[in-house]
Parts: structure tokens; sequence; C-alpha cells
């Protein structure tokens, strides 16, 4: 319900903005009387494949690391094709510690549902041989618990820019490893990025034929996973000193 009395349904087709504002946002835009949930069946094995790569000795401009991020980047569309999703994090530089003492490095969560360890990690040999680990989850809630309910703490001041990324704009080692350098910030910066694999390519047809309205964009279809890229303004950044930064993250000036 609305300011002026009006009752409304608010959803990814309709009132849109609203209903983009109201999930987190409470009573500030309207009083909800009722909500329609889509539940899914639970699922008899998930497979997660945990990765951290971090550098013995951080070099100036941190080099190895990115290498290895190029290389990963290319992976992920075979990754996703394979039945992979998940979240991927890199940092050139991070004020705290990704793992031990190291304040670089790639890390990343992503799964297989539905497939156990053996399908899930003959999925994962083709792409490169790293030491890694996997587990397996008997249910879906429990690893919904183990990998996907972890929140930053409030508070926190972002800047966050986004990119769709398709199979052929990472077929070229070179440009994608330029892309890494710039994505990847200076290397006295704080810089943050992302990657989120997801199956939206997979679902695409299915969803597509059972519910016209809900069909991704094109470019959704066409790309195995998204970069993100953030950096943290001070909280009590002016507007135009948080513009600045999401300028600098957002667009790149040839």
């Amino acid at each position: 319900m609305l300011a002026d009395g009006r009752i409304v349904i608010a959803n990814h087709c309709q009132y849109t903005y609203l209903f983009r504002a109201i999930r987190g946002g409470g009573p500030r835009y309207g009083v909800v009387l009722g909500t329609t949930i889509k539940a899914h069946p639970n699922v008899d094995v998930i497979t997660a494949h945990r990765l951290t790569i971090a550098p013995y000795q951080k070099t100036e401009k941190n080099t190895d690391l990115l290498d290895a991020v190029a290389v990963l980047l290319q992976s992920f569309p075979d990754l996703n094709e394979g039945g992979y999703d998940g979240y991927g994090y890199w940092y050139r530089n991070l004020r705290g510690f990704l793992v031990n003492n190291a304040t670089s490095g790639y890390t990343h969560g992503i799964w297989a549902i539905g497939k156990p360890k053996d399908e899930a990690e003959a999925t994962f040999a083709p792409a490169f041989f790293i030491n890694e680990t996997y587990i397996t989850y008997n249910d879906y809630w429990s690893f919904y618990n183990g990998e996907s309910a972890q929140y930053d703490p409030a508070g926190i001041s972002w800047a966050i820019t986004s990119r769709m990324i398709t199979r052929d704009a990472v077929s070229d080692y070179t440009p994608v490893r330029e892309a890494v350098e710039v994505l990847s910030g200076k290397p006295e910066e704080y810089v943050g990025n992302v990657v989120l694999i997801a199956d939206v390519v997979r679902r695409a047809g299915v969803r597509g034929r059972q519910r016209p309205h809900l069909r991704p964009a094109p470019g959704v279809r066409t790309s195995p996973y998204v970069l993100a890229t953030w950096r943290n303004p001070a909280n009590n950044a002016t507007n135009a000193e948080r513009k600045a930064v999401n300028d600098d993250i957002t667009f790149i000036y040839l």
C-alpha cells in the first residue's frame, strides 16, 4: 500500500523501481500487505570448490598474481557451461589480510549443484592443475549456510560498477591481461574485484518457455559471468569525491 492509499503489485515486471527499493527498505516506501515467494525443491548433493592463491612475496605491481587471474578469467565460461556457479574475488592490494599474512591474492567459492565430487572435479580438471579442496553438502540449506550466508558489516561506504563478460571477450589472453591490470587499480590503491558465475545462460531456455516475461536480456543470456569492481570512499566523502571514485572504476579513458 502506497502513501496515497493505492494498493499495487510490485515485481520484476511492474512497479519495478518500488520492488527494487522495498527489498530491505522496509516500510519507508509503503506497507507490504502480502508476498508471493517462489519455492524450489531441495537437492541431494552440492559440491563446492574452494581455492585461494596468494603470493609468497608481494611485489610492487603483483604481476604474477594478475597473470594468474587473467588465466582464471579465461576459464570461467567453460566452468559455467559445465555447471559451476559462485563467486571469486581478487585484490592487488588489500588493507587487511586475505589469508595468513597476505595482503593480496585471489579466492573463490564455486559450486556445482546436483553434482557429486567426482563429477565436479572432472569438470574443473581440464581448466588447470591446482592444489585445491572440495566440500560436499547433502542438502541446500547446509550448503547455503556454509558458502553463501556471509555479509559485510553495516556502515561500509561502497562505489561499485559491473561488466557482463562474454566468452569471446576472454578468448585472447593479451587483452584479458591488460583488462585485469586496469581493473585491479594502481598498486597504491585499494580496489576489489568479484567474479559472479551464474547459470542464467543454462536456465534461459527453460525460463523463456515457461514464463516468457522472465526471459533475461540478450546481454545476460550471452554472459557466463559478471565482473564487479569496487572501491571504498571515505564515509564522510563529499558527493563530488564519491562521483570521482565511481567514474574512476566505471570509465576507461584511452
